[in-house]
């Protein structure tokens, strides 16, 4: 179930639209080219496992728009890349064209490099149920 290729994407006006863009801190090739179930840790105290789904979405702040590149999604949240860090506990809008705007709570925020942020969000209205987040992932098939 986990070894399709998803995506995530908005249009290049859009992606063109935003403040700041996020970098994948190497090669955005290599990074894209990442598909499937991330390999799991054997002490992970993760309840969920992730899945990749990389690709550009918008992340709105007090109505500021920013670039991001997410790297994946579990029933829990969602991981990306930010060009600015967001503090726990904040309240984002990630915006891409293959879902609803998605509310996320702002878990983890730490700096990658020089240019940017791995950041990770739960989805605000609590973990995705089995049917919903089979029906978000099969959104987000390539």
């Amino acid at each position: 179930m986990h070894d399709y290729q998803l995506s995530v994407t908005v249009s290049d006006q859009q992606w063109k639209s935003a403040i700041a863009h996020a970098s994948a801190g190497h090669s955005e090739e290599d990074f894209f080219a990442e598909y499937g179930a991330t390999p799991m840790i054997d002490d992970s105290r993760r309840r969920f496992r992730r899945v990749r789904a990389r690709g550009r979405a918008l992340a709105l702040q007090r109505g500021d728009r920013y670039g991001v590149l997410t790297s994946d999604v579990s029933p829990m949240g969602i991981g990306f890349f930010s060009p600015v860090p967001f503090l726990p506990k904040e309240l984002i809008i990630l915006c891409f064209e293959q879902s609803e705007q998605i509310t996320l709570e702002i878990r983890r925020c730490y700096r990658t490099d020089h240019q940017g942020y791995s950041c990770g969000g739960n989805f605000q209205s609590g973990p995705m149920p089995p049917g919903a987040y089979r029906e978000f992932l099969d959104e987000l098939k390539v």
